[in-house]
């Protein structure tokens, strides 16, 4: 239970023993030093009420809607309070543990006063009358109406709500510096991993024997996890799930088609658990070669000790290849561990990626289907969790733009478009430098899944999801440049200003095609110009604050920094990310 949802619980303890308290009152209305005593206990235990309603109120100020206050103090810890669980992170930054601390010390003394007060869950209490109180009194030792014997519950639930109170109060302001800091980390992460991924991909796929190169897609996501300085990268990494595409070619019936393109849907994440072969295997298959002392019993050992100490160099090569060769069996076996030596679950290493997309719908259902590894990490691919892959076409966002009237696939309305801008700003930071994002971003870079059916084509689960397309056998790198090469330019954002005027507007626009030559200073002026013009139409469609990040887009293309720079990348996110995000929001409420 989390520091949030103990302060739920105690919020809602504290008014069911106030009101038992107050029905005490009333029964023994004529016991002076009864209704002194509980009278006392009402009100400290009603200001005690008050400061962590104060407490919570602070936590949410800035937070939600003032219009949801009131109400989310009155049901605390609700639904709607899951709604700001990163918000709420950010505001008490590195204090999250001490607050849950204080919070649980608050809901044990709770606990303690309302047994003390025999006050059951629901709030209701089996003293019903005054004989049953004075007898309560006289049988029950732990049940008492008198201040003093209340007064360690009571320091200890003032204590904690001072403690509360501190914390919060502290730590009011300081939201847009730590989610800055937050976003750096996180873009870090995320970059490596994904990074990792395709590289994993990139292998696996190396090893296939497949006429054409596989593609994969990687699906463009807002991922918003708030990282704070006590968090460790490998525990949020594990948090992160990737989906991906994996496409495959299918040869068809019809003489002289060329083959169908489809694509199976994969998700990816770093795995749990180390499936390299344990530290054990790999010391006693070293040991088998290392050098043994000579037994008194075994006269062939010494024969053979004898022959190689009296040539050094011999036994040297000869053992440096024994081990050499000991040392490539256990790779080999850590790859590709066989069914005797892997416990049942484990992931293996996949060898060959084209056989994921191998498995049919009636194959048994498994699952995952391996990992995958690069350098740092290993990755676990698994199969959808609703239900066995499928396969897919994809339709790329120039052929959903392009699409009629009379077209078979779905409404792109205003929703779908604003969902899939989010996901490209954010995407284009936390891919920004990986092998998944190019250097320019074209229309027909992005695509979407869809299954074809025999009433049209629809698109899979989610709607317009939108995936970065790549060629597993290229090289994707970018090549910096030099001292003396051409002034910098953010080519990458320029594109991203094309495509989110062209989403918007819903409409394929040639002058701002990226197909053509852009080295040159002339075709990127030509752009930015072309982009400037279509500013009322791009405020029409999408409004105030979508016209103005693709403003900001188009207006920081010639400045020297970029995403590489940690300044750029928070300009960014505040400028563009943070405008479309709050769009998007409204859409939600």
């Amino acid at each position: 239970m989390s520091g949030f949802e103990i302060a739920g619980v105690v919020l809602g303890v504290l008014p069911l023993v106030i009101e038992a308290a107050k029905g005490y009152m009333h029964i023994l209305s004529s016991v002076k030093d009864a209704q002194r005593n509980l009278k006392a206990l009402v009100n400290d235990l009603e200001t005690e009420q008050i400061r962590l309603e104060t407490t919570c109120e602070v936590l949410l100020d800035g937070v939600a809607p003032p219009s949801a206050i009131d109400r989310m103090v009155r049901t605390p810890l609700g639904p709607e309070w899951k709604l700001y669980d990163d918000q709420l992170k950010l505001r008490l930054w590195t204090a999250s543990k001490r607050f849950e601390l204080q919070v649980a010390e608050m809901q044990e003394a709770a606990a303690d006063l309302q047994a003390k007060l025999c006050v059951e869950r629901d709030g209701s209490t089996r003293l019903t009358d005054r004989l049953a109180i004075l007898r309560e009194l006289k049988q029950n030792a732990a049940f008492s109406l008198k201040k003093k014997d209340y007064q360690d519950i009571l320091q200890r639930i003032k204590d904690a709500n001072s403690a509360l109170h501190d914390l919060t109060g502290q730590r009011r302001g300081l939201e847009p510096s730590r989610k800055y800091r937050s976003q750096s980390r996180l873009i870090t992460l995320v970059r490596s991993l994904t990074r990792g991924i395709f590289h994993g991909l990139r292998t696996a796929e190396s090893a296939c024997r497949c006429a054409r190169s596989h593609k994969a897609g990687l699906e463009l996501e807002a991922r918003n996890a708030v990282i704070v300085p006590t968090d460790v990268d490998n525990d949020i990494a594990k948090r992160f799930d990737f989906h991906v595409a994996l496409s495959s070619e299918k040869t068809s019936s019809t003489q002289g088609e060329s083959p169908l393109t489809t694509w199976t849907s994969v998700y990816a994440s770093v795995c749990a658990t180390d499936n390299k072969l344990p530290e054990a295997c790999v010391t006693s298959t070293l040991r088998v070669v290392a050098p043994q002392k000579t037994s008194h019993w075994a006269g062939w050992t010494k024969s053979l000790s004898f022959k190689l100490a009296r040539d050094a160099s011999s036994s040297s090569s000869t053992t440096q290849t024994l081990v050499e060769m000991s040392q490539s069996l256990v790779v080999a076996l850590a790859a590709a561990p066989d069914a005797t030596s892997t416990p049942a679950g484990t992931p293996v290493r996949i060898s060959e990626l084209c056989h994921v997309m191998a498995r049919g719908p009636k194959a048994p259902a498994v699952d995952n289907y391996g990992f995958i590894a690069d350098a740092e990490r290993e990755f676990e691919l698994r199969p959808p969790a609703d239900s066995q892959p499928q396969a897919q076409t994809t339709v790329t966002l120039r052929q959903v733009l392009s699409a009629g009237k009379d077209s078979t696939l779905p409404l792109f309305a205003y929703p779908d478009k604003l969902k899939v801008a989010v996901a490209l700003v954010v995407s284009i930071l936390h891919l920004y430098k990986t092998p998944w994002l190019p250097r320019l971003v074209t229309l027909d870079d992005v695509v979407f899944l869809r299954e074809d059916s025999g009433s049209g084509a629809h698109m899979s689960s989610g709607g317009y999801r939108p995936f970065i397309a790549r060629d597993l056998s290229g090289h994707h790198h970018e090549t910096p440049q030099g001292p003396g090469g051409p002034r910098p330019v953010n080519t990458t954002v320029l594109s991203l200003a094309a495509l989110l005027i062209q989403l918007i507007i819903g409409k394929v626009v040639d002058s701002l095609d990226m197909k053509g030559d852009m080295d040159s200073m002339e075709s990127i002026l030509s752009k930015y110009e072309a982009g400037s013009r279509l500013n009322g139409e791009v405020m029409t469609s999408g409004g105030m604050n979508y016209a103005s990040a693709v403003q900001w887009c188009l207006g920081t293309v010639l400045e020297v920094a970029g995403l590489e720079d940690d300044g750029f990348c928070q300009k960014f996110y505040g400028a563009v990310v943070a405008k479309l995000e709050e769009d998007a929001k409204l859409l939600t409420r």
